[in-house]
């Protein structure tokens, strides 16, 4: 261990100082980050505390962006002394910190990079550590393991299981990176997708909506009012009408249907001498039609959330999500009639701000109306497990509703052995796949250059005096025995093999730098929960500049 200064479970280092006005020196001093992730995302971070396993190059740069981003403390446990190779490597060291503990010089670097962090190390290996004090790890919000073995992985993955917490696992090995995530459950609410599909309910009106679009009389508008009547009106007033000529079908399914449908928009332009004078709502109208009857009521993704065990079967144990996602199933089945609650914010339409801002409020009342239905829900459910019903508030339910139709769950497999009968079998079926070969060779390669280093004390193609070409053998003969010869298409994938060796397991730093950006922004994912974290294996492959990720353990 450290001195007493650097105790395991400390966080020591400059203490958190606060300005006159401390809140505006936070959005001064994080404001890129609370930019992306908001203030909620940010209180988050700023209660953080995470251990970093190895601070070698991958992992201070993983912590480095982690103390930027205003986290509450970091411990690193490290026992290794600064050597030339960390020189030329590791930008948190400098020539004069050869021979001192590498942990102490790079806490000291990071203290620096934000003094309202707080910082500490541990003098002691992360293998020694797991095997003699899993309690270590019971007071941190995330592990960040760098530069592990495959044997510390799995020990290190079996502790955090048993204490929910969620371990970032990352690797570099010359041109080559690993990086996976261990969480038992991670509920996203904000995942935050590149785009979304928003179910307006244009083919589904509730009354007021429906009411509003059907009490305009379109023959009664000037010629500019016409043409400013938002899409959203026109579309609803047409699905009315389609539904009263057409009452066996609910909405336009056919392409004879469609065309009908279309037609019927476009009969209410106005003409002159037969010819419709051009109005850009109708136009928006015709090609916005696909949100009539494209967005599904409930998407795939949150039946899943629905028919889960979790959301299936809650206790008083139940966290506030699966309480509310309980709620919003109860939800769909009454006052939605099938629907999630409504989305409360509109696309722009061509359109007078009176009739556009008129459209919005009927949006917003409707959505706070079923905000309050999922919310009574939600009391009724705490109500019957004799749950503190201010435990989830109306603001929370609020959120959710806001983000439902991207509600995310991730569970990750544990960390097993490659000669795992699971692990094989998923393996086999990926290495075949087209364009994945390469990775999966990475990957497989990976997971056995550490069984070489276990008899052998030193990495293939590692020294000055190994001899590469019978360290290449040895790694092929590991990779066959350890998998029972399953994975004979290794062959063609043999300059990665070599490349490996040539390696001889080390860092590079603009590898490294990628897998450090890459933890840390997985780590961000899971201290805020928002975006989706990964739910796989991802390797990067520098050699193609390309990364893929296998959702096999």
């Amino acid at each position: 261990m450290g001195d007493d200064n650097h105790s395991a479970g400390g966080g020591v280092g400059s203490q958190n100082t606060q300005t006159t006005d401390g809140m505006v020196d936070k959005h001064i001093r994080y404001d890129r980050g609370i930019r992306i992730w908001g203030m909620h995302g940010q209180a988050a971070l700023e209660q953080a505390k995470i251990c970093l396993l190895n601070c070698s190059a991958t992992g201070s740069e993983a912590l480095k962006n982690m103390v930027l981003g205003g986290i509450n403390a970091f411990t690193i446990v490290d026992n290794s002394l600064v050597i030339d190779e960390d020189l030329g490597t590791n930008f948190m060291v400098h020539p004069s910190s050869l021979g001192q503990l590498r942990a102490k010089v790079v806490t000291e670097c990071l203290r620096e990079l934000n003094d309202h962090v707080d910082g500490s190390y541990v003098e002691e290996s992360p293998r020694n550590l797991i095997a003699n004090n899993p309690s270590f790890f019971d007071d941190y919000s995330i592990i960040i393991g760098t530069q592990l073995s495959e044997q510390d992985s799995i020990a290190l993955d079996a502790i955090c299981r048993r204490c929910n917490i969620p371990v970032v696992y990352a690797r570099t090995y010359g041109l080559s990176g690993m990086l996976r995530n261990s969480v038992m459950e991670h509920c996203v609410i904000e995942s935050k997708p590149e785009s979304t599909v928003h179910d307006y309910r244009f083919g589904y009106p509730w009354p007021e909506l429906e009411k509003m679009a059907t009490d305009l009389d379109l023959d009664e508008l000037d010629e500019a009012e016409h043409s400013h009547v938002p899409y959203g009106v026109l579309l609803v007033r047409a699905m009315s009408e389609w539904k009263r000529k057409h009452s066996d079908a609910e909405l336009p399914i056919s392409s004879e249907e469609r065309r009908e449908f279309k037609a019927l928009l476009k009969s209410w332009q106005r003409k002159i001498d037969d010819c419709p004078i051009p109005e850009e709502n109708f136009d928006e109208a015709v090609s916005n039609m696909n949100k009539v009857w494209g967005p599904k009521k409930i998407p795939s993704e949150i039946l899943a959330i629905f028919d889960d065990e979790k959301c299936q079967e809650l206790t008083n144990q139940s966290s506030n999500f699966w309480i509310i996602c309980a709620a919003l199933k109860m939800f769909t089945e009454t006052m939605g009639q099938g629907h999630l609650p409504v989305c409360p914010t509109l696309p722009d339409m061509h359109s007078t701000t009176t009739r556009y801002l008129e459209l919005q409020q009927v949006y917003k009342d409707r959505f706070a109306e079923e905000v309050q239905a999922v919310h009574r829900h939600c009391i009724d459910i705490m109500k019957a497990f004799g749950i503190d019903t201010s435990r989830i508030s109306s603001e929370l339910v609020k959120t959710v509703c806001l983000h439902v139709r991207t509600l995310r769950v991730v569970r990750t497999k544990p960390y097993l052995q490659l000669d795992e009968p699971s692990t094989l079998s998923a393996m086999k079926r990926v290495i075949s796949c087209e364009g994945k070969g390469p990775a999966a060779a990475i990957l497989l390669l990976l997971r056995c250059v550490d069984s070489f280093h276990e008899q052998h004390k030193r990495f293939p193609g590692e020294g000055e005096t190994a001899d590469r070409e019978e360290d290449a053998a040895l790694l092929k003969h590991i990779l066959a025995s350890s998998t029972d010869n399953m994975f004979t298409s290794i062959d063609s994938n043999e300059d990665i093999l070599f490349e490996l060796v040539r390696a001889g397991g080390k860092e590079l730093h603009c590898v490294a730098s990628v897998m450090g950006a890459l933890a840390s922004q997985e780590v961000i994912k899971l201290l805020t929960g928002q975006c989706v974290p990964l739910g796989g294996t991802l390797i990067y492959d520098a050699m193609n500049c390309s990364t893929t990720i296998f959702d096999i353990y």
